[in-house]
């Protein structure tokens, strides 16, 4: 509201604000509420002098960690018996530097006893480059290449599958590792659909846990831990599908996603 005293300050207040600016925001506003490309020239000047996004609420990367910023990652897990047999992966990165040529594929979805990697496939927006590991008996590395680098600021989508041929390599939880800098947290607009932060779901066959429950930045011991009756941790199995939305940023260096525990018999 306007001032109601005299004071300097209030009326350099009325004359800069309410009798300047106030009349060239309602102007402005007004042309962008009829023309929404308008908006455009608005939104490119704040990508560049903003600070950029976190979703880490400032924490750092780690010196080695891949330099792309998650806005989106879905990722669509299909189990056959108690094996996670496909998992696609939806990625919407942000590149935090020049020249970014790609992504590195670690599907690991659970204990198998060594970090052996799961093969991976592109589908979308990329293409499949392999190489040994650095030691031997490191993994193969799995290179998802963008059809261009990326540079500083620029965004781009690609979609890969991995693919679980071993039917005895019995999971117990579905991992999302942060190896980058970070992801966005969770939106879902009101059909449901998830259009930014990340997102778990898992398909059973007829082989489905005696309990679901997502997790967050915990040790290897405690997601295996069964919240007790009533946590919010718990999650529902409907029709055989658990899913989850993590609704909070998901920081560098730490590892978030569901876990479930079968039956004994």
């Amino acid at each position: 509201p306007p001032p109601t005293t005299t004071t300097p300050m209030h009326k350099a207040w009325k004359r800069a604000v309410s009798d300047k600016l106030a009349p060239c925001l309602a102007r402005d506003l007004a042309i962008l509420a009829v023309d929404g490309e308008a908006w455009r020239p608005y939104v490119e000047i704040a990508r560049a002098t903003s600070p950029e996004p976190r979703a880490s609420g400032g924490r750092a990367p780690s010196g080695g960690a891949q330099p792309v910023f998650l806005e989106r990652l879905l990722v669509a897990v299909e189990m056959r018996r108690r094996t996670a047999h496909r998992r696609l992966t939806v990625r919407n990165v942000v590149a935090r530097e020049d020249g970014v040529g790609g992504y590195m594929a670690r599907a690991l979805t659970g204990w198998t006893g060594d970090l052996a990697s799961i093969p991976v496939k592109a589908i979308f927006g990329c293409h499949v480059e392999t190489s040994p590991g650095v030691q031997p008996g490191d993994p193969m590395i799995v290179d998802l290449r963008f059809p261009k680098p990326l540079r500083k600021g620029e965004r781009h989508e690609f979609i890969s599958l991995a693919c679980e041929d071993d039917p005895d390599e019995e999971r117990y939880w579905i991992n999302v590792d942060v190896d980058h800098h970070g992801i966005a947290p969770g939106v879902v607009d009101g059909e449901g659909k998830v259009t930014g932060g990340l997102s778990i779901s898992i398909t059973f066959d007829d082989c489905v846990p005696e309990a679901c429950w997502w997790y967050a930045e915990q040790t290897d011991y405690e997601r295996l831990v069964r919240p007790p009756a009533g946590d919010r941790r718990l999650l529902e199995i409907r029709r055989g599908v658990v899913e989850h939305t993590f609704l909070g940023p998901c920081h560098p260096r730490e590892e978030y996603g569901i876990a479930f525990r079968w039956p004994q018999s």
